[in-house]
């Protein structure tokens, strides 16, 4: 094969290079097989030089421009890439392998510690030097640092590298297990679950029964990541049979942990018990070892169980696992515990920022997983929030991406918040289509369908007022988590305690089982367990506590549009049957909402029980939009906001009228109208109220002048 060092350069390299002495040529060589920057001492200690031959050395190589010195490292470098393939070229394949042999031990012992810069070039110097063994060590020593730095990415590559090394000769590596068993760690966390199916069984061929066992053990957690119970289960029999009663201690431990990861999915009713007396098993294991990225393992699945019952005592369990990460720099059990305690401030709060800084971490680590379930997260509260495009597309993202990794329950999942955007968007269409999809992948059986059923479909089925579908999706969705309860946290239960309280087949006692629970400190249940217990309160005849239900309603309702319109209407139908609080603001309020979102049949909803309630019911005229909210609510017209737009100037009815082609009696009556609606004492108290509403919102539009001066 040609070189491609071009014939020019190679011969004034060449040239300079001849000129240099026995010492100059010698460092001229370490430099050009290490191929990086370098200190001196390192390129010295290759060439076998003292100091002052050094010196001597690098005046000569520097002098002739072969060699450049940084300033500011202190490092030589070659002043181009060519000059350094010139060097190599010329020099024979013994010669390079003598050198890439002296420039490595060089290394070894110039570079206390070994950082990991001088650690992979060591390992490449010896895979040169067809020294195998001892580069493979040193891959492995790499690729382990990297881990545990959280340079998921790097650590594979660095890994596979070492394998390679340490399965390329006829012997076997005494650290090949070791090497498999981090190479899995690493494409555990990046999710490639299909590479370490190829990998296992590869190695089982070679390895010893402890490490084969080792080796099960890291496919049954990559099983567990991928939603594939069944298959994790037979990898954890596999371990059990190759150990037996000879298992070490903390073997035993690390298949607990995993048996309580697998129990967190079994279908019966003391699943969590089981898994949580597993985890507390293998966590006292771990605090006497000290083991800490199992004690990190068992305190993550601690968190999970406890996080359905109660959110205070998971954030302070995924809190010490924190601690323990950060103790022991954990980088990737410190990023999962971020991601944990930022799922639940974005659950309780609907505040995304503790979770995008986890999701992000994770991704820039290469912990694909983890990043892949901040998505997930992410999507439900954008959702939430009413980002529906945003949600839409992370939820498409997570489930392209899941699929071509093999994570089958997660792509199943972020398949089902796909429906769920769609249902909150009232699209029955595009609902329907994706839930053909969901079902065909056998969606039916994965833990996300009671969250689908509720948080989705009845969600879409009261957007299009059929209350009894509505009611009967969510009580589908209820009795699917009783049978099967999710380790993630429910959020249909506080739309099923208003449905019902509605329906008169829930009271007081399912409102305190809810508020009570780990469910019911979910911002999106609270609100509508804040609307049910208003209903609750109001239909008692207790018009107090209604209101203070209400006003709870408003705080924790503000971050989630959808929610708090929904739960208006229907909190408002209540009230308008049972005589207690505000119905005619409420309805205006969430019937401006729907008919801008385009809700139709929920708006004609709202607009019906105004009138049911007595109230004006708003025209949707043209220019409706323009009306700022607080206006609005107070049931102001298109042209009654004319009016009050002409009032800023302070007019007379006879020039308004003028202005608007109406009767001077006709503005008088708008005028009235406007007293009523907004509380005050006069005109000119209505002119002032007009001049703050203008200075607020940017001022009323001059539309109707405009069109009148037009004509």
């Amino acid at each position: 094969m040609a070189s491609p060092v071009p014939a020019a350069v190679r011969a004034g390299v060449g040239e300079r290079a001849r000129r240099l002495s026995a010492a100059g040529q010698r460092l001229l060589m370490v430099a050009a097989v290490c191929g990086q920057p370098c200190p001196g001492p390192v390129l010295g200690a290759g060439a076998g030089l003292d100091a002052a031959g050094l010196r001597t050395a690098l005046r000569e190589v520097t002098g002739a421009d072969l060699l450049t010195v940084d300033g500011r490292t202190g490092r030589y470098a070659f002043p181009h890439a060519l000059t350094a393939d010139a060097v190599r070229d010329a020099t024979l394949p013994e010669e390079l392998a003598e050198v890439s042999r002296s420039a490595a031990e060089a290394i070894e012992h110039t570079c206390t510690g070994l950082p990991e810069e001088w650690c992979v070039l060591a390992g490449r110097l010896w895979e040169d030097a067809g020294e195998d063994e001892r580069a493979a060590t040193l891959f492995h020593r790499a690729g382990r640092r990297a881990a545990d730095q959280g340079a998921v990415r790097t650590a594979v590559t660095l890994l596979e590298r070492g394998l390679r090394l340490a399965t390329r000769g006829a012997g076997s590596h005494p650290e090949t297990g070791r090497i498999v068993e981090a190479l899995l760690e690493m494409l555990v966390a990046s999710g490639d679950v299909s590479r370490v199916r190829q990998l296992s069984a590869q190695v089982d061929r070679h390895a010893t029964a402890a490490q084969r066992a080792a080796v099960h053990l890291r496919v049954a957690r990559a099983a567990v990541a991928a939603g594939q119970w069944d298959a994790g289960r037979r990898e954890l029999a596999a371990v059990r049979e190759l150990t037996g009663p000879d298992a070490t201690t903390a073997l035993t431990a690390a298949t607990d942990v995993v048996a309580a990861q697998l129990a967190v999915a079994d279908d019966d009713a003391y699943r969590l018990r089981r898994a949580e007396e597993l985890a507390r098993r293998a966590l006292r294991t771990a605090g006497a070892g000290p083991l800490p990225d199992l004690a990190c393992e068992a305190l993550a699945v601690l968190g999970a169980c406890a996080r359905v019952y109660d959110l205070g005592r998971a954030d302070e369990l995924f809190g010490r696992g924190l601690a323990v990460a950060e103790r022991y720099g954990l980088t990737l059990w410190r990023i999962r515990f971020l991601f944990h305690l930022g799922a639940h401030a974005a659950i309780r709060h609907a505040d995304p920022a503790g979770l995008v800084e986890a999701r992000d971490a994770a991704s820039d680590a290469g912990a694909v997983i983890t990043a892949l379930d901040g998505d997930a997260e992410l999507a439900v509260l954008q959702t939430c929030r009413g980002e529906y495009e945003p949600a839409a597309r992370r939820a498409l993202h997570c489930e392209q991406v899941a699929h071509r990794l093999g994570l089958d329950e997660l792509r199943l999942i972020a398949l089902g918040l796909r429906v769920c955007v769609a249902a909150h968007r009232g699209r029955r269409d595009e609902v329907t289509a994706l839930l053909a999809g969901y079902d065909g992948l056998g969606g039916r059986h994965c833990d996300f369908t009671p969250a689908l059923q509720g948080f989705g479909l009845a969600v879409c089925s009261l957007l299009e007022e059929d209350h009894a579908r509505a009611y009967a999706e969510m009580a589908e969705a209820v009795a699917l988590e009783a049978d099967r309860p999710p380790e993630y946290l429910s959020l249909n239960h506080g739309l099923h305690l208003l449905l019902t309280v509605l329906a008169g087949t829930a009271g007081w006692a399912q409102y305190d089982s809810l508020a009570l629970s780990a469910r019911g400190q979910a911002g999106w249940n609270r609100l509508f367990m804040a609307a049910a217990g208003a209903v609750l309160a109001g239909r008692g005849g207790d018009h107090d506590l209604a209101a203070r239900m209400m006003a709870e309603f408003d705080q924790v309702a503000a971050a989630y549009p959808l929610g708090r319109h929904l739960g208006l209407r229907l909190a408002a139908e209540a009230a308008v049957e049972d005589g207690w609080g505000r119905p005619g603001p409420w309805l205006r309020l969430a019937e401006q909402h729907f008919h801008a979102a385009g809700v139709p049949r929920v708006a004609d909803a709202c607009r019906a029980l105004l009138r049911r309630a007595g109230e004006r019911a708003p025209q949707r005229r043209r220019g409706a939009d323009r009306i700022p909210a607080v206006l609005r609510q107070a049931g102001v017209t298109v042209r009654e906001y004319e009016v009050l737009a002409l009032l800023v100037d302070r007019l007379t009815n006879q020039q308004i009228g003028e202005r608007l082609f109406v009767s001077p009696r006709t503005v008088e009556t708008h005028v009235t109208r406007l007293l009523a609606k907004t509380g005050l004492a006069d005109r000119t108290a209505l002119a002032d109220h007009a001049k703050s509403v203008t200075a607020r919102t940017g001022g009323p539009g001059r539309e109707p002048a405009e069109r009148g001066s037009a004509r």
